[in-house]
C-alpha cells in the first residue's frame, strides 16, 4: 500500500533550513557555491571528483535505491544524505520540493500536479525504506 499522505508542508516563508556551511559540511567534505536564477554555475572539479567516489562505492542494492531517490527528488546531495542517514526521507522530500511549494503559496495547487507529486512522494519514501530493509542506512 501506499505511504500515507505527508502532513501538509508549511508555507515557502516558513521553511527553516539550516545554515549553508552545516548543511553540506558535515556531510561531503566540500562547499558548493550559493546561486540565484535559473543560469550554469560551473562546480569545483574537486567537489564534482568527491560526489562520484562517493557515488562508485555504491553497490548495486544501494545505487539502485540511491538512483530512484536521485531522479524524482532531482539532488544527487540528498539522495546521499538519506543514504548516509543525515536527513530523514520525509525531510528530504519536503526540500527537494522547495520551488514547486513556493509556486504553490504563490499561484495555488493543481490538483493534476498535486496528485503527481503524490505518486513520485511514494516511490521516493519506498527507495529510501528499501535502503532500511538492506541495512544501507548509516
Amino acid at each position: 500500500p501506499p505511504p500515507p499522505p505527508p502532513p501538509p508542508p508549511p508555507p515557502f516563508s516558513m521553511i527553516r533550513r539550516p545554515p549553508r556551511s552545516t548543511r553540506t559540511s558535515t556531510l561531503f567534505p566540500y562547499t558548493t557555491p550559493p546561486i540565484s536564477g535559473v543560469m550554469h554555475v560551473p562546480q569545483d572539479g574537486d567537489a564534482i571528483a568527491r560526489l562520484a567516489s562517493e557515488v562508485h562505492r555504491q553497490d548495486a542494492w544501494a545505487l539502485t535505491c540511491l538512483s530512484e531517490m536521485v531522479t524524482i527528488s532531482g539532488s544527487l546531495v540528498l539522495g546521499l544524505a538519506v543514504r548516509r542517514g543525515a536527513i530523514d526521507a520525509e525531510n528530504a522530500w519536503i526540500l527537494s520540493r522547495i520551488d514547486e511549494q513556493w509556486n504553490i503559496d504563490e499561484w495555488g495547487e493543481d490538483e493534476e500536479a498535486a496528485r503527481q507529486a503524490e505518486i513520485r512522494r511514494g516511490d521516493f519514501l519506498r527507495a529510501a525504506d528499501l535502503l532500511s530493509l538492506l541495512g544501507y542506512l548509516d
